[in-house]
């Protein structure tokens, strides 16, 4: 059986880019996005690799493609109708692995969710649902989303990200430590300014995912402006001291081999922050880490897989890293890890995705 593996970056444009700005333009300005592609990269067996615009797609004789996607079932979000418009010309099934649903201001429930997407787009996704065995997707509330609209060929798989040990056997992370920490955030949160004051503190390092000002000035001798660190950092501090701060603590990566090497080796002895990927990431590098669920797209990954969290409402109460890393609890990730796996290879075998995994019960954890 051939497979394609389908991405939804031309990869000929990334890597021919000039400059960091494009480079982040053609990963949809989030470089985390490379983490969950590369996990589902290193986990299948496939024939050719191709971008969801790729000719190659329509001619190739392929039994399924298989397509990383991320929170694509969103207000505004129309990529659905590109990827119907393939399948009205290829012969095969195209599976979304890791799809979830993500919130804007005003949309609390699935149900505005789903009110929100225009009904071509609608349309689209029940287009593609009719064509394949299931969606693999990120837990609950997207599941509630496809409901709504008459979708019910689904399995919950999380992220692919978190499907490390294809054994199925979870290997203990150490304690925490705040001797050498590592942290992310989103902007234009107002908790924001907290988790830049206590990575800061902690002597951390920043690592940036997304366009703003901090990026640029790591580029250029542009500095960041009061402004941006009033209305985007939350803090209260003058622009001089961020870029003191960024100058010295701040990375951004465009490659995933750059960004691992950076996490590897026992650097780092606890990571925390907003960015699913980026503590996704730390944990895949073995890095005690804890997730602050601070929109829906995190808070359902983080219940989904069982990992380490707090949400944005008691991080707010924390008021220094000791007692965040006392969050720090692997129990329920280890307890659940096997049988999650086998909820994934269950989604990819009644796909006919060809995989990696083995998964042996009786070994124990490491």
């Amino acid at each position: 059986m051939k497979t394609a593996f389908i991405s939804a970056f031309p990869p000929e444009k990334f890597y021919t880019a000039g400059d960091w700005s494009s480079k982040l333009e053609y990963l949809s300005e989030n470089t985390g996005n490379w983490v969950y592609i590369n996990s589902l990269r290193k986990q299948i067996n496939y024939d050719i690799e191709a971008w969801l615009g790729d000719p190659a797609l329509t001619g190739g004789d392929y039994q399924v493609g298989v397509m990383p996607v991320s929170n694509i079932l969103r207000s505004g979000y129309e990529g659905t109708l590109i990827w119907a418009d393939l399948i009205e010309k290829t012969k095969f099934p195209i599976v979304p692995v890791g799809m979830g649903a993500q919130s804007f201001h005003g949309q609390t429930t699935p149900r505005e969710i789903v009110k929100s997407l225009k009904p071509e787009v609608v349309r689209a996704f029940q287009r593609i649902a009719y064509q394949t065995h299931s969606f693999g997707i990120r837990g609950e509330q997207t599941a509630e989303c496809l409901d709504l609209m008459g979708i019910h060929n689904y399995r919950i798989t999380g992220c692919p990200s978190f499907y490390q040990y294809q054994d199925g056997s979870f290997r203990k992370r150490k304690k925490p430590s705040g001797d050498r920490v590592v942290f992310s955030l989103q902007t234009a949160r107002k908790t924001t300014g907290h988790i830049f004051e206590m990575g800061a503190a902690a002597g951390g390092q920043w690592i940036m995912q997304g366009r703003h000002e901090g990026v640029r000035y790591l580029y250029s001798d542009e500095k960041v402006s009061d402004k941006f660190v009033w209305e985007k950092l939350f803090l209260n501090k003058k622009g001089a001291e961020v870029n003191d701060f960024i100058k010295s603590n701040a990375h951004i990566f465009f490659t995933l081999d750059e960004w691992e090497k950076y996490l590897a080796d026992g650097r780092f002895t606890f990571s925390f922050g907003m960015r699913f990927h980026g503590n996704m990431l730390a944990h895949l590098a073995g890095v005690p880490t804890v997730w602050i669920g601070h929109d829906l797209r995190t808070k359902e990954l983080v219940s989904a897989l069982k990992l380490p969290n707090v949400t944005l409402e008691e991080y707010r109460d924390i008021s220094d890293i000791d007692e965040l890393m006392a969050r720090c609890d692997y129990r329920d990730t280890e307890k659940n890890y096997f049988h999650l796996c086998e909820e994934y290879v269950r989604f990819l075998e009644e796909n006919n995705i060809a995989h990696k995994f083995e998964l042996h019960r009786e070994k124990t954890n490491e």
